[in-house]
């Protein structure tokens, strides 16, 4: 079954939306993990878990994350167009994010191709986000622990570059992405 719109387009539509300005209806779950190190926020390595953050706050579901201790993970659901979204944001340090991620596919018995990985890479310039279908992890050991634990490669994976903390002339790293991705989404 086609959605019908690809979900990299609702989500970049819904980070440069106003949550009263999204429609809520139920659709095939589909599972947006954001990659990071959940001990050290504000790094490059958690640059996924700050897009979810902010994702949820665009979505109004930012004050009902819950802690999903078999999947070790914070999790909360929400609607996007059509699209029913399991965000989530692994609790365990990035080499160990997949074991989360194989875990939470089984237990909410999601496809491969229902997955979305949220993550930094180094060779984009801060704040371009680029989907990538498939392919290698490219030396990222979140991405590789990922593809490892689901036994495969097909995924869709947004992909973000930051810097590390020290480096944002202190600015947040949410205050970073969303100057970032206003100038991407126009």
């Amino acid at each position: 079954m086609m959605r019908p719109q690809p979900l990299g387009q609702l989500l970049r539509w819904a980070l440069g939306h106003r949550s009263d300005e999204l429609q809520t209806t139920s659709y095939k779950p589909v599972m947006v993990a954001g990659l990071g190190n959940h001990t050290f926020p504000g790094t490059r390595h958690s640059v996924g878990m700050a897009v979810l953050n902010h994702l949820a706050s665009k979505l109004d579901v930012a004050d009902q994350w819950k802690r999903d201790k078999r999947c070790c993970a914070d999790m909360v659901v929400a609607h996007l167009g059509e699209a029913e979204l399991l965000l989530m944001k692994p609790r365990k340090f990035m080499n160990l994010n997949g074991i989360s991620l194989a875990t939470a596919a089984e237990k909410y018995n999601l496809n491969i191709e229902d997955i979305y990985l949220v993550h930094d890479d180094l060779d984009k310039p801060l704040g371009k986000i680029s989907l990538k279908l498939g392919g290698s992890a490219r030396g990222h050991n979140g991405v590789r622990s990922c593809i490892s634990c689901l036994h495969s490669d097909v995924s869709l994976n947004f992909v973000f570059r930051s810097l590390p903390y020290t480096l944002l002339n202190g600015r947040s790293l949410t205050e970073i992405l969303h100057h970032s991705s206003q100038a991407y989404l126009g």
